[in-house]
């Protein structure tokens, strides 16, 4: 499925950061800044497709909880999200699901990956200038501090 959408991409044409695809229920793309990526995701179980955002690592939650206050202002420009702040975790997401999806219907596959494509640009427009502006300190710089 990735390795389609990965090749409707580059025949559609994309600024996406288009990488190896893998045999998993997401495809991960480069937003600006390590420990956060621009997914897209497929799910069999659930029947749908979906983007997102993943925060991941120790500051996942103050990168969160500083998107979360620009909430209105991204929301006007990519429309209505989910917040999931993944409270059993340390990991965080921004998403959006496209409901109705069947992963194993593959006539419905090129509708599925436009919505991808769509949605990925989207937001990486949206969030890659905010992600790479947080005031927080990387996880690389922390460890230097430690150990320098």
């Amino acid at each position: 499925f990735w390795n389609n959408f990965k090749d409707y991409c580059k025949a559609t044409g994309t600024g996406l950061s288009l990488r190896k695809a893998r045999p998993q229920l997401w495809y991960s793309m480069a937003i600006g800044r390590s420990k956060f990526s621009l997914n897209v995701v497929a799910s069999a179980m659930h029947k749908r497709v979906g983007c997102e955002i993943y925060m991941r690592g120790v500051n996942a939650k103050q990168a969160f909880k500083l998107l979360e206050q620009d909430k209105a202002s991204i929301e006007a420009e990519a429309g209505a999200l989910e917040w999931q702040e993944l409270p059993d975790g340390q990991d965080c997401r921004i998403a959006r699901y496209k409901p109705d999806f069947d992963l194993n219907e593959k006539s419905g596959w090129q509708e599925g990956f436009k919505w991808l494509k769509k949605e990925a640009e989207l937001f990486h427009k949206v969030f890659s200038s905010r992600i790479k502006a947080l005031p927080i300190v990387d996880e690389e710089e922390e460890e230097e501090k430690v150990s320098g």
